[in-house]
């Protein structure tokens, strides 16, 4: 279970993806493969007299994210989100 959450910066961002690759720093700048976004849930409510639109927006390149990474190693999971105060 070592080396499987980390803390990283994006590098690429692809909106047809939903995905972003990121730069690990602490591991020789490795640059992972594309990680898919793992999206809270999100709950809209159409009977509200006023209009709500919700809408969740891909971590922008710069931006330090989360992410959690598969046994096989540091290239291939998923990116939590945002790391706040980035």
């Amino acid at each position: 279970m070592r080396n499987q959450i980390r803390v990283g910066t994006v590098s690429t961002r692809s909106e047809e993806r939903q995905a972003v690759k990121v730069v690990i720093e602490d591991q020789e700048d490795l640059v992972t493969d594309w990680l898919q976004i793992i999206y809270p849930p999100v709950r809209v409510i159409t009977d509200s007299p006023v209009a709500v639109r919700m809408e969740v927006q891909l971590p922008a390149v710069g931006e330090t994210v989360l992410c959690v990474f598969l046994s096989s190693g540091l290239e291939t999971g998923y990116c939590l989100g945002r790391v706040g105060g980035t």
